[in-house]
C-alpha cells in the first residue's frame, strides 16, 4: 500500500499539470479602437457603443488584445472562442490574419445568429513566448453590443461544448422546421382529399408559417435576400 502512495501522488501532479495546460484562459482586458480617437480599455463582458458606418444603418465594433502563449504550450491545439454570437457579422484575426468570419459585411449583410463562435488557432501564426495580437470585429444594426468574455482553451474540449451549444441554440430549430413542414404537408394533403376538413387547412397553414420562422432561426440561405427573408419569417410568426 505504501509503495502505491508515491505513484498516486505523481499521477495526481501530472494530471494537474495537464489540466492546467488545457484549462481555459480568460481574456478579460481589451482595447476598443475608435476612428480618430485613442483606444479605450475595457474589461469584458460589457456593453460597448459602436461606430456608425456610412454604408447603411450599421455599426462597427473593433477590439484588440495581446496574449503571450508560453513555449511550453507549443504543439497543443489551442481554440479561441467568444461565446454565442447572435447580433450580426463578426470576424476574428490573429496577428493581422483573418481566421473566422460569420456571414458577410455590408453591403452584402448576412450572418447566422445564435451560434457558438470559435476557431482553432493555426500554430504557424502563433508567436510562442512573444505577444500575439487577437482582434475582434463586429458589424450589427444595433448601436450597442454586449460582447462576452473570450477565452483560449483546448481544442477537443471546446469543440465538444461548441457543437452541443450550437445544437441547442441553432440546429434544433432546423429539426423543428422540418417537423412543422411534415405536419403541415400531412394536414394539407388531408384537406385536399376531403375539402370539408377546413380546420385541417388552417392547422396546415399554421405549421407551415411557424416552420418558416424556425428555419430562419437556424439558417438563412445565401441565395435569398437577408432582410426580406428576415421580415418574411417575422411576419409568418405573427400570422401563426
Amino acid at each position: 500500500m505504501t509503495k502505491k502512495v508515491p505513484l498516486l501522488i505523481c499521477l495526481t501532479l501530472f494530471m494537474a499539470v495537464l489540466n492546467s495546460q488545457n484549462a481555459p484562459v480568460s481574456l478579460n482586458d481589451w482595447k476598443v479602437l475608435s476612428p480618430g480617437s485613442s483606444a479605450k480599455s475595457v474589461t469584458l463582458p460589457q456593453s460597448i457603443v459602436g461606430e456608425p458606418l456610412s454604408d447603411g444603418p450599421y455599426y462597427t465594433f473593433t477590439l484588440t488584445t495581446e496574449v503571450t502563449i508560453p513555449p511550453a504550450q507549443e504543439g497543443l491545439e489551442l481554440y479561441f472562442q467568444t461565446g454565442r454570437m447572435s447580433d450580426g457579422f463578426c470576424e476574428f484575426k490573429l496577428n493581422g490574419v483573418s481566421l473566422y468570419q460569420n456571414g458577410h459585411a455590408p453591403p452584402v449583410y448576412w450572418f447566422q445568429g445564435g451560434i457558438e463562435a470559435g476557431v482553432l488557432l493555426p500554430p504557424e501564426l502563433i508567436r510562442y513566448g512573444k505577444a500575439n495580437t487577437l482582434s475582434l470585429n463586429y458589424i450589427t444594426e444595433n448601436p450597442n453590443l454586449t460582447i462576452r468574455k473570450p477565452s483560449l482553451t483546448g481544442y477537443k474540449d471546446a469543440i465538444v461544448n461548441t457543437r452541443v451549444k450550437n445544437f441547442f441554440n441553432v440546429r434544433i430549430y432546423t429539426l423543428f422546421a422540418f417537423l412543422n413542414l411534415f405536419i403541415g404537408l400531412f394536414y394539407l394533403l388531408q384537406f385536399l382529399v376531403k375539402r370539408e376538413l377546413k380546420y385541417n387547412m388552417l392547422f396546415s397553414l399554421a405549421n407551415l408559417l411557424i416552420g418558416l420562422y424556425f428555419y430562419r432561426i437556424s439558417n438563412i440561405p445565401h441565395s435569398l435576400p437577408f432582410v426580406r427573408f428576415y421580415s418574411l419569417s417575422k411576419g409568418a410568426r405573427s400570422l401563426f
